[in-house]
């Protein structure tokens, strides 16, 4: 598990030996990579990592894949959001929803990887597929909640999350998201055809919400 097999160490870093223009990582000593910002550089340290990671003895946190993290809660959340006679409820339909966009964009990258860029990038796929301000809101939480399940479960690294809960909601009028429309009071007729339908405790709120 994540905690328990690197309870005081962090990921090695890539960085710049700016001496030889060298990349760099350091694992048991000093290791070059090649011209840093190359792609084989950053092949050479993924390599490096992923056998640092195995050899402390945890290899999922460092290969998940987003994917495979969505499908993990799925499952997780298609047990849990049932009604108190077994029945689903509509929630899984709701997180289906909102983790197809980063299973489309980023399903094959490691979870490790997708950091506040990435699920901007989410969100904007979102928008541009017209869904409204406050429903983007909504299924990026629900996006957000995965990585948080990822954590309290140990297949996430702590920081992976705590990074996503940087990017703020969308506000109203600053943004490219359209705006659900007014919810508009029902009209006098109809109200006063409803009051003899209802409680009467019911039937004098409404009537003093007409006063």
């Amino acid at each position: 598990m994540w905690k328990a097999a690197i309870p005081s160490k962090r990921k090695p870093g890539y960085v710049h030996h700016k001496p030889t223009g060298q990349a760099r990582v350091r694992i048991d000593g000093k290791d070059y990579l090649g011209l840093y910002g190359s792609s084989e550089s950053r092949e050479r340290d993924e390599d490096l990592i992923a056998e640092w990671f195995a050899r402390q003895g945890d290899v999922v946190a460092h290969t998940l894949k987003v994917e495979e993290l969505c499908l993990m809660f799925i499952d997780f959340a298609d047990g849990y959001y049932r009604r108190t006679d077994g029945t689903p409820t509509g929630t899984v339909g709701n997180i289906r929803s909102a983790l197809k966009y980063p299973v489309q964009l980023y399903g094959t990258a490691r979870v490790r990887d997708f950091g506040p860029r990435k699920l901007k990038a989410v969100r904007q796929a979102m928008i541009d597929d017209g869904r409204c301000r406050t429903n983007i809101n909504r299924l990026i939480h629900w996006v957000r909640r995965v990585f948080q399940w990822g954590v309290e479960n140990e297949h996430v690294p702590p920081d992976v999350y705590a990074a996503l809960v940087a990017v703020p909601s969308l506000k109203a009028g600053r943004s490219e998201a359209v705006e659900s429309e007014a919810v508009r009071p029902v009209d006098e007729p109809t109200v006063n055809a409803t009051l003899p339908h209802l409680p009467r405790i019911v039937a004098a709120m409404v009537q003093l919400q007409l006063l």
